[in-house]
Order: structure tokens, then sequence, then C-alpha cells
């Protein structure tokens, strides 16, 4: 299974999969602090007169950007990319399935080499981000920082898996909605859920709370309880994905 999963991690090295979302995290990553420093100037050049009170400018709240963008559109793009992984590729799924590999070995490998592009991307540029942020904005808490930036990997974690589960059992189209209706929907559902106090335990929950959690003021044990909800999660959309394409026909 290694070999399948560095065999996939090199397919998408070269179709510029990795490169492509690495680039992504890496703007955000240098993008958003100087983009929350200078907001006020931006906003007074090019708001043609319009008077808007904008935050303090810190280090936490250029963290918080940062991480809300990979969630949101990082997590847009993550979609399409995992919803691809069986979707598009049926052709090469036929001829590779002929070969002496079984076919939860075919597609755990396909899923290693997308958690290692995850966990790898999201951590150099969470990384990044926090030391660009103190250099420019001042110190904060590396601590607080590494819980965030976690916590935001595991939902990307589940939403690729939610995904990934999708390219098993539709076409591309359909894969991508699957992913959108699982991996978001929770949001949708923040206000009622937190009503009744259970949204802690909605994978959502690891990335909603990301400024709460740069602040030091989220609960430990929700966090925790929002970490582990997106990593069981996500190893169940992987076994039903083994499951169901193991048992579906492939088209040519």
């Amino acid at each position: 299974m290694s070999r399948l999963a560095r065999w996939e991690l090199k397919q998408a090295w070269r179709s510029f999969r990795i490169p492509g979302f690495w680039l992504l995290l890496l703007f955000f990553a240098l993008m958003d602090p100087p983009v929350i420093k200078y907001m006020e100037q931006i906003v007074a050049r090019f708001g043609g007169g319009i008077q808007i009170q904008m935050p303090q400018p810190t280090p936490r709240l250029a963290m918080t950007q940062f991480l809300q963008d990979l969630t949101q559109i990082a997590g847009f793009v993550l979609v399409l990319l995992a919803a691809g992984s069986l979707a598009n590729e049926r052709g090469l799924a036929n001829w590779y399935l002929a070969q002496p590999v079984k076919r939860a070995e075919y597609l755990l490998g396909k899923w290693l080499a997308l958690v290692s592009m995850i966990v790898v991307g999201g951590l150099v540029s969470g990384l990044l981000c926090f030391l660009y942020s103190w250099s420019l904005l001042g110190s904060f808490s590396f601590g607080l920082a590494l819980k965030a930036i976690v916590g935001t990997i595991a939902f990307l974690l589940y939403l690729a898996s939610a995904s990934f589960l999708g390219s098993a059992l539709f076409p591309f189209a359909g894969a991508g909605t699957f992913g959108f209706l699982v991996g978001f929907g929770g949001f949708l559902l923040s206000a009622p859920a937190q009503a009744l106090g259970i949204y802690q335990y909605f994978p959502q929950s690891a990335a909603a709370y990301v400024a709460d959690i740069l602040a030091g003021t989220y609960p430990v044990r929700d966090y925790l309880w929002g970490i582990f909800s997106c990593l069981v999660l996500a190893g169940i959309f992987v076994v039903l994905a083994v499951y169901f394409f193991d048992r579906r026909e492939l088209a040519n």
C-alpha cells in the first residue's frame, strides 16, 4: 500500500494537484497578515469616502482569517480534488485493478496520498502564517495557534473523506455535491445545535471556533470532541468508500 501511496503522490504532483493546492495555501499564508494589517488604509483608499470601523489588527485576527480561508476557499478546492479521486479515473482504475492489486489497497493508496497533501500543506502554511503574523503584527501564543491549525486540518480531512466517499458512489458532479452537503452542511445547523448545546460534537466545530481557540477561551474538552468527530467520521467514510467501491462494476 505504501508503494501505491507513493505512486499516487507522484501522479498528483505531476498533474499539478499537489503543487496547485499548496500554492493556494501559501497564497493565503502570505496574503492574509498584510491584508489585516493594512485593511484600514486599503478601505480608506478604495472605499470612496465610506467610513467603516475596522477592528484593531492583531496577529490572532490574521491567523483567524487565514484559517477561515482554509476552511472555506481551500476546502472548496479540496472537495473538487477529492471528488475526482475515482470519478474521473474510471479507465485508469480498470487498468490498475487488472494488476495483482486489491481494490482496498488501490483506494487506500489514493486516500493516503490525499491525507499527506492536506497534513503537510496545512502544517507548513499554518506555521508560515504564524511566523509572518508574529513578525508583522506582534507575538501571540504558538500553542494556541497550533491547536487552531490542527483543528482546521482535522476538518479538512473530514471534508476530503466525505468527498472521497462520494467519488466511490457517484460521477464527479454527484461526488462533489455529496462532499459539499456532508462537509459544509453542518455549518447550516450551527444555530439550532448551539441552542441545544451539542454543536461541539459536530465535526464542523473544529473549524468554526478557531477565533475562540486562538483566544484561549474555547474549552479543551469541546475542542477534543470536535477533533474526535472529524477523525472518526473520516475513518467511517473511508471504510464505506472501500465497501461500496469493492462492490461496484467500473465503467470502461
